[in-house]
């Protein structure tokens, strides 16, 4: 077994430690992590707010440096999905096996917050001087549903006067500068019951949405035609469907959600009005077509280009610490980039550990992933603040 160095070590039991604290989204319940987050850093010699968005859960914002200098910040979020009962091991008690972290948010992304302190904390115990610049880390609730912790930072100026945020994401250590957003909506179709030994007195629902789903399908090949230079096409899919409510009543009723991924070309105003088209279209063509759209989810695309600062600054970063060119390229989910590009801000997503691990049973991020983002953000610090 190899020796660990004592900030690899420290990593590991401070990711054991963020892990230990179930921060399941829904309920959250991020303000215990987000307070014990301040006590580390305060420890470090970090100035704290922490910030509330609802009963028990928060956010921390930490500054270390001259306010006046630049602004780099370090972001990432507290809470995780759920973790179902097919586990190996206790989701929320961390097990090292084979040079990997097993626990729910080891990957998605509590491993990369650990590699962000840990940088933070090598910087500020080599006496490093921050009188050029500020780093700020940035640690929030609620990103894997309404994103209310990073929304209700925004404004505070540590973050609004930011240059530059890293979003530690699960990345694999490559350089993701955009990403896909995510727009989600519920159609509603209201028909006629009667009895279904004469489906001719009713109006069937279910019927009617089978217009609507072919629609979209044809949605989705035109969708398939708008290229990007960096992220994949959009793409539109029908993701749940319910209707009727006996096996021998003509269903009055049926309802889908659809999920839109969208790009930078797409807004708010247009992925609605093209979806608002395809149903007037079909209202136009069949007299007993009544339906209601509502959207109920909407985080729009993020993107820096290629030719960006941060982006310049991260590939320098990267071949100092690993020697060779990183790969640039997209992230595959979507995530809070947006929310700060949209403000302005150069915004890059960088972290451990791969993005197939979120989500899923078994989560685990490899050691050697968060010694390589620890290296990785002590760099950054460098670069921008020196």
């Amino acid at each position: 077994m190899r020796n660990l160095n004592n900030y690899e070590q420290y990593t590991i039991d401070l990711l054991r430690d963020l892990i230990s604290y179930n921060t399941v989204n829904i309920p959250g319940n991020e303000g215990p992590l987000a307070e014990r987050v301040a006590e580390i850093l305060g420890e470090m010699g970090f100035e704290n707010k922490l910030i509330s968005c609802g009963e028990n859960r928060g956010s921390v914002v930490a500054a270390i440096g001259n306010p006046k200098g630049k602004k780099l910040v370090f972001n990432g979020h507290l809470d995780v999905v759920p973790a179902n009962t097919k586990w190996t091991t206790d989701p929320f008690n961390a097990q090292v096996i084979d040079g990997k972290i097993y626990g729910r948010g080891a990957a998605d992304m509590k491993g990369g917050i650990a590699s962000m302190i840990t940088a933070a904390k090598k910087l500020i115990d080599a006496d490093f001087d921050f009188s050029s610049g500020q780093l700020i880390l940035s640690f929030v609730a609620d990103e894997e549903l309404h994103n209310k912790g990073t929304l209700s930072i925004l404004p505070l100026e540590e973050i609004s006067e930011a240059d530059y945020v890293i979003v530690g994401e699960p990345t694999s250590m490559d350089i993701n500068i955009a990403h896909r957003g995510t727009a989600r909506y519920t159609i509603k179709l209201f028909g006629k019951s009667c009895h279904s030994s004469n489906p001719a007195n009713g109006i069937n629902a279910i019927n009617k949405m089978g217009k609507v789903l072919a629609a979209i399908e044809k949605y989705n090949q035109r969708l398939s035609q708008i290229h990007h230079p960096i992220l994949p096409s959009p793409t539109i899919a029908t993701v749940m469907i319910e209707g009727g409510e006996k096996d021998n009543i003509i269903p009055n009723y049926c309802e889908i959600k659809i999920d839109r991924r969208i790009i930078p070309s797409d807004t708010k105003e247009s992925v609605m009005e093209e979806l608002a088209e395809i149903l007037k279209k079909l209202e136009r063509e069949d007299s007993e077509f009544k339906y209601t759209i509502e959207p109920y989810i909407y985080l729009g695309a993020g993107e820096v280009p290629i030719d960006s600062e941060i982006t310049r600054l991260s590939v320098e970063a990267y071949k100092s610490c690993f020697g060779k060119e990183p790969k640039i390229c997209e992230f595959t989910a979507t995530c809070e980039q947006t929310l700060f590009t949209q403000n302005g801000i150069e915004t890059i997503i960088v972290g451990p550990g791969s993005i197939k691990q979120a989500h899923i049973v078994d989560e685990y991020v490899e050691i050697e992933q968060l010694n390589m983002a620890t290296s990785f953000y002590e760099e950054m610090i460098k670069v921008i603040l020196r």
